[in-house]
């Protein structure tokens, strides 16, 4: 084995109920996404798990329900900040997007909105120069418009694609 991806967010929403305190401060503070990436990071790198092998991050917190997204430009540079930003400025290789064109039950999940048209999540991810470090999980029995196009969709934005069989 030489690669272990972890998952980052998984738990998003139920840390986002929980609180921690401010040690500068003692006042009581949200978890935020970026806060959870930093200890989970911090936690793997202080335990050695990145030595044997190299450790990548699957991201699911950037896939929207429905067919468009509703983050601005601003939302969605904050979300990519907290979840694939520190992730990567702690050393993480390779961030994994979870969510192009998933169908999980009745809710299809996507990174890129209806007919892989971009959204600001999408224009927001290939605008920071981040291509090298993203791959992105491809379902070709579950595609948008077609899987040639799909693929070259992702390709404007990832470096590795996972394609599931």
């Amino acid at each position: 084995m030489d690669r272990v991806e972890i998952a980052n967010g998984l738990f998003g929403r139920a840390l986002a109920q929980h609180q921690v305190r401010d040690p500068k401060t003692g006042k009581a503070t949200a978890i935020t996404p970026a806060l959870a990436t930093q200890a989970q990071w911090l936690s793997i790198r202080a335990l050695g798990w990145d030595t044997p092998a190299q450790i990548s991050s699957r991201e699911y917190g950037l896939a929207h329900e429905g067919d468009t997204s509703r983050w601005d430009a601003k939302t969605a540079t904050a979300h990519i900040d907290a979840r694939v930003g520190t992730a990567i400025g702690l050393g993480v290789s390779t961030v994994t997007l979870w969510g192009h064109h998933a169908v999980d039950g009745a809710q299809t999940y996507r990174l890129l909105d209806a007919g892989l048209a971009a959204n600001q999540t999408w224009t927001m991810l290939t605008s920071q120069n981040l291509h090298g470090r993203l791959a992105a999980v491809f379902d070709p029995a579950s595609p948008d418009v077609g899987i040639e196009k799909d693929i070259a969709a992702l390709a404007k934005g990832v470096r590795e694609l996972f394609i599931l069989t």
